[in-house]
Formats: structure tokens, sequence, C-alpha cells
């Protein structure tokens, strides 16, 4: 396995940039050396577009994923994901990436995941528009609106206490951008990433930031 990991670090490293994202921001995977490379919100249709991608290139099981900052429907891009965990995907978010809440959920249903020092992680709650409007984190935590995560998460092999961490990490209008610890604590990248960092929380904050802005 170790060797296995090593292979795809320096294949990916080589990768070529992706194609530059089109006016359509929606979730797009496209093929570039041999990967998958997805960028663009998850969007409702999300799951049908995976599925004709992936029609096109069967043999294709790493998906590099270089700019996915959310979704716009719970549970379809739950559904899509688990498709991906059940067909043995490799997810990689390399050093220029980023994921963000359900990017984030997304890139987890690897069952074999690489995150790369530089890349943003990003967690947040959810809230629902109501009315009232409420957010994740004012519900018990027996509410049956926290089901259909919690059950992603445990299918997938993800302790469910990421997901409370994601719900009171930050409010859904703000992000939360993870510092190795944390991902390593919940075991997001099947390689640890170094715990040595020098950059503060802060810095963090602000160069993911700019990124999601820049993206």
């Amino acid at each position: 396995m170790i060797q296995t990991s090593f292979s795809l670090l320096s294949a990916i490293l080589m990768i070529s940039a992706p194609p530059p994202p089109s006016e359509d921001e929606s979730f797009k995977m496209a093929v570039a050396d041999g990967y998958f490379v997805a960028s663009g919100t998850l969007v409702p249709n999300s799951k049908e577009h995976i599925k004709a991608a992936r029609r096109n290139d069967q043999n294709i099981k790493i998906l590099v994923m270089q700019n996915v900052p959310g979704s716009d429907d719970d549970n379809d891009y739950l559904d899509a994901a688990w498709g991906l965990h059940q067909d043995g995907f490799t997810t990689i978010v390399p050093s220029d990436g980023l994921v963000a809440s359900g990017g984030t959920d997304f890139f987890l249903a690897g069952t074999f995941r690489i995150i790369q020092p530089g890349a943003c992680i990003g967690v947040h709650s959810w809230e629902d528009d109501g009315p009232p409007p409420y957010a994740a984190n004012q519900l018990s935590r027996d509410h049956a609106e926290h089901g259909d995560f919690l059950e992603f998460f445990t299918a997938i092999g993800i302790a469910t206490e990421f997901y409370w961490f994601t719900i009171n990490a930050a409010p859904a209008s703000g992000m939360h951008w993870m510092s190795p610890a944390e991902i390593n604590r919940f075991k997001m990248s099947s390689i640890p990433l170094a715990e040595d960092d020098e950059e503060t929380d802060a810095e963090r904050q602000a160069r993911c930031d700019n990124r999601a802005i820049e993206s």
C-alpha cells in the first residue's frame, strides 16, 4: 500500500494543468493524463454527469479534485459520492487545490485519499431556509435531519465525530479551513500530513479564503 501511495503521488505531481473552467461553474469531471479532474459546485444533475463521464472512461479510478467548493443538493451529491466509494476510487486534493463543504464530503468517499500539503480543506455548518431558518448545530444530536450525513460517514468509514466537528467549526455563512492536525485527527488523508507546519491558523484562513475567491 505504501508503494502504491508513493506511485500515485509521483504521478499526480506530473499531471498537466486541468482544463480551464467553463462559464458554467457546476461540477465537471474532465480527463487529463489518465485521471479525472473535477471542478465546480455539485448540483442536482451532477450525479448524471458523473455517470456519463465514467461510462466513457470506465478504467479510470482516480479523481483529482482541483476546485470543488460545495454543493447545491445534499442528498444527490451523497448518492454520487457513495457510487465512487463502492467502485474503489482514489481521491486527491493537490497542493494548489480546494474542496469545501459538500466538496469535502465528496472527497472523503475515496477508498484511498491523498491531501497534498498546501491543499485547502473547508468545512462549515449547513442551514435550512425554513421558515423559520435554522442551522444544523441548532438541532439536537438525535434529530432526523442529521441522519443522511451520519449514515454516509459511517458507510465510508469516517468517524461520525467528524460531522459534529464540521457543523460547529464555522457557520454556514463562513468557512473553517482545516489544519494538518485536524485532517490527521479524522484520518481524512490515507497518507498523514506533517504537523510541523509553521503556518498559523490565521495565515491558513487568509490563504484559503483568497484561493476560494480567486478560483
